[in-house]
């Protein structure tokens, strides 16, 4: 889910769907069961302008349900003076995301995992068999 951080004014959501072989920047959209990509291009009517000083904070994500990826942002910045490229990367590394495990028993989501963990009450985690069914 995306968090709104800085000055309490919500954030842009915007997500890539890594399963599409061309992904774009996608509104996102929080629906019953978490944030969803709308499936139509953020910036194709959408920009983002900032008077000098002025900040905007973007929540931006990447999902997928089969691949694994990994990948670096790549932000086109206009400026009076011109456009430049802005790298944006996990501290020199590239972003990584992986699809859930394929399920080895029909029924138990999870039964492609080892071991997985889910927060408990408490809010601690704990310990779940892969092959028992989880409760929501």
């Amino acid at each position: 889910m995306g968090y709104t951080q800085g000055g309490g004014r919500e954030t842009i959501k915007i997500g890539f769907n890594l399963d599409n072989p061309n992904p774009i920047p996608e509104q996102m959209t929080l629906l019953n069961d978490g944030l969803q990509g709308s499936g139509v291009n953020y910036f194709a009517g959408q920009t983002i302008e900032l008077a000098s000083g002025e900040t905007e904070v973007l929540t931006v994500g990447a999902y997928t349900k089969r691949q694994h990826c990994k990948f670096k942002l790549k932000l086109v910045v206009a400026t009076e003076k011109g456009s430049f490229l802005q790298e944006i990367d996990s501290s020199g590394k590239k972003f990584e995301v992986t699809g859930m495990a394929t399920a080895k028993e029909n029924g138990l989501p999870y039964s492609g995992y080892q071991k997985i963990y889910r927060q408990g009450p408490t809010l601690s985690w704990e310990s779940v068999d892969p092959k028992t069914p989880i409760e929501r």
